[in-house]
């Protein structure tokens, strides 16, 4: 395409689905079974993902209970969301009450120190959070985060999708 995308065929979309699958069923059990923290998780599922079959993938995932999510709150295929419509932390408005979701794969991918800095300060997937100060310079961004004062770069905002406790969309 003149954009540069790419679109799957049915036979890609259905390979590219279960490698997802198998990569976040996998992220989920090296955390919540093996201990491993969440920002070495990704790179651990990488490596071993190959290595399982299909069959103990699945044993997995139901010996964990069906988990809806990845540890970073993304989807596992075949689920559906555990959580409503989700804004970006960077669009919260100040004082509104919002709920940890998701964090971006990107962050996954490009940000790992936004990883390891979400661990480093207990934020994850069901953490409570809302935004102190928008305009901390136009780079930052004050957050409290279960009743902890925090500043990050609003960049890494972006990558944090929350659901609004009182109902808010997100901005356009």
């Amino acid at each position: 395409a003149a954009d540069r995308s790419i679109t799957l065929t049915a036979t890609g979309l259905k390979v590219a689905t279960a490698l997802v699958r198998r990569h976040r069923i996998l992220e989920r059990w090296l955390t919540d079974v093996l201990g491993f923290d969440w920002a070495t998780a990704d790179g651990e599922a990488d490596d071993i993902s190959s290595a399982v079959s299909d069959s103990v993938v699945d044993r997995i995932y139901v010996s964990m209970g069906s988990p809806a999510t990845c540890p970073h709150g993304n989807v596992i295929p075949g689920r559906d969301a555990p959580y409503g419509e989700l804004v970006a932390l960077a669009d919260l408005e100040p004082g509104m009450p919002a709920t940890v979701c998701r964090i971006s794969e990107i962050a996954e991918h490009e940000a790992r120190s936004l990883l390891l800095m979400l661990a480093e300060h207990a934020i994850a997937e069901g953490s409570e959070v809302r935004v102190a100060q928008a305009n901390l310079g136009p780079d930052d961004i004050a957050i409290m985060i279960d009743g902890m004062s925090l500043t990050m770069p609003i960049d890494a905002a972006r990558l944090i999708w929350v659901e609004a406790n009182g109902g808010q969309k997100a901005k356009v």
